[in-house]
């Protein structure tokens, strides 16, 4: 049997820490001792790891005029990722996460990223949770909330319109609940499904961090005016209210 060989070479580069960030794939060139972007400024240039001055815990991602870029991790701050922020003594509760604003270690510089259902400073207060059910409705892919808060009257209140929040959620395939989480305090709860709305919390005080479950079910179906009423009877209660606004402002 004849034999067939075949000749190639293989080449494998060598391994080393150099991390480069270009704006372009195209403008990336690595050799050996290091790795920089083809740009029109020299001075940006990304060598080993090995050769940055950051905090064992952060990322060295260049060097500028000899100076390394660190990206300090949360609890870390200053250029070098050397000092502790405030985040160090975790002053976020329940899960929240804490975010440094400054360099200085200062207990008001940092922000908590709070997870869904808690508020306030330090995340420290529980939203009002709403467990909605759907009863005898069609479950739709997205259920719009409407929460309103009725002000109370007062003479010399300019805007007495009521307050308005709406918030949204997708609905799973094989869901019939939903849970939504509210801070503000409200006293009525509208459920949207596509242009119909039901009528799902009606509260005359607001209590925090309670659980209300509720249902959504066609018997708290608010019908539209239109449904109602026909159109001329609207057209003939239209003119009238504009008639008894013009006869108002012209006594005035």
């Amino acid at each position: 049997m004849p034999d067939n060989r075949i000749a190639f070479q293989l080449t494998i580069p060598a391994r080393h820490r150099c991390r480069t960030l270009c704006n372009s794939p195209q403008q990336r060139h690595i050799d050996i001792g290091s790795s920089k972007c083809k740009s029109k400024q020299p001075e940006m240039i990304s060598i080993h790891q090995d050769k940055c001055d950051c905090s064992p815990d952060s990322v060295c991602i260049g060097i500028v005029n000899n100076r390394s870029i660190c990206l300090c991790p949360l609890t870390k701050t200053s250029p070098q990722c050397l000092l502790n922020s405030i985040c160090q003594m975790k002053p976020c509760i329940n899960g929240s996460i804490c975010v440094p604003y400054s360099e200085r270690f200062s207990f008001i510089n940092f922000t908590c990223v709070c997870q869904e259902g808690f508020y306030g400073k330090v995340c420290e207060h529980k939203d009002v949770q709403i467990d909605i059910l759907f009863s005898n409705v069609p479950i739709p892919q997205v259920l719009l909330v409407h929460f309103i808060t009725v002000r109370k009257f007062q003479l010399n209140n300019v805007d007495p319109v009521p307050i308005r929040a709406t918030m949204f959620k997708k609905i799973g395939f094989d869901q019939n609940t939903v849970t939504f989480f509210m801070s503000l305090p409200f006293h009525l709860v509208f459920s949207q499904i596509e242009n119909q709305f039901y009528l799902t919390v009606l509260q005359h005080n607001f209590t925090s961090s309670e659980v209300i479950s509720t249902q959504i079910v066609s018997s708290e179906y608010c019908r539209d005016i239109q449904e109602l009423f026909n159109k001329t009877i609207l057209i003939i209660q239209f003119y009238i209210v504009v008639n008894i606004i013009i006869l108002h402002t012209c006594k005035i």
